[in-house]
């Protein structure tokens, strides 16, 4: 991990997300009307239903194997939140990644430097996190890096 990245903040907020894996908020809620068996998780037929009913989750429904972490043949409130936070993070970077590579240049991070004032610490560090040499970064690289920082905020 780089040097410096495990200030407060960052783990705060990582401790703020952990805890909002159990939270039973409005999401938890949700999640209980889609789970129709009550059975703690939702079967892939539940989630087809969710989807012929809304329209909605066919991005879940399509990677169900790999969301169900555990291979328990439902998907639970967590591995549904880790999934979503994954497709955030990978939305924001789709988003900087303005050259359509899979991967985050100098340039791209420079410019996201000066846009938000965010993502300096990953520029200052880019050829130790840049491992496989390419001259980009794609998430995996970044993440394995600043395991602490929430890239869904």
């Amino acid at each position: 991990m780089i040097e410096g990245t495990g200030n407060f903040n960052s783990q705060y907020f990582s401790q703020v997300r952990e805890a909002s894996l159990h939270h039973p908020g409005p999401g938890m809620v949700l999640f209980n009307r889609i789970d129709q068996n009550d059975s703690g998780g939702l079967d892939f037929d539940e989630v087809q239903a969710l989807v012929d009913k809304t329209g909605r989750g066919s991005k879940l429904l399509e990677n169900f194997d790999r969301v169900d972490k555990d291979g328990s043949g439902e998907i639970s409130f967590r591995e549904l939140k880790a999934f979503k936070h994954h497709r955030v993070a990978q939305n924001l970077f789709d988003k900087v990644d303005q050259n359509d590579s899979g991967g985050l240049d100098v340039d791209e991070l420079q410019a996201l430097v000066d846009r938000t004032g965010r993502g300096g610490k990953v520029l200052e560090n880019f050829a130790e996190i840049d491992k496989d040499e390419s001259g980009e970064l794609n998430l995996r690289e970044i993440k394995s890096n600043f395991k602490d920082i929430d890239f869904t905020a």
